[in-house]
């Protein structure tokens, strides 16, 4: 649920804000979970530059940093079936998505990382 509004390039700031989630079928913004949910972070001049040159290719086609075809939120199980498909292309064994999101990352899970991050900078 990442919108270009919830991205301080300046300050090199992502706000967390919302979440997206299917209710009842439909793929729609919800709250996060709880209050500490609600965040900012900080992120490097080098992410702050690949933002930058997606949102110039975006073109301001959609309000979401990564939208689904259509322009609308992403579904989130269409990211875990993204993730399934990169990982089987490359040979690696399947994974939950949530795995990822640990502030640590065990040395068996880096190689994961290798090929998120192309495919995370293609999307």
């Amino acid at each position: 649920g990442l919108k270009w509004e919830d991205i301080d390039f300046d300050h090199g700031v992502i706000h967390i804000r919302r979440q997206v989630a299917r209710l009842n079928g439909t793929v729609q913004e919800a709250p996060l979970k709880t209050k500490n949910s609600y965040r900012s972070i900080s992120i490097g001049a080098d992410a702050v530059e690949l933002l930058k040159q997606k949102k110039a290719q975006d073109n301001g086609k959609s309000v979401y940093v990564f939208p689904s075809p259509t322009g609308g939120p992403l579904a989130p199980d269409s990211v875990l079936h993204m993730l399934h498909r990169v990982l089987e292309r490359a040979g690696l064994p399947k994974i939950r998505f949530h795995a990822l999101r640990h502030p640590y990352v065990k040395p068996t899970t880096k190689k994961y990382l290798f090929f998120l991050v192309p495919m995370i900078q293609l999307s």
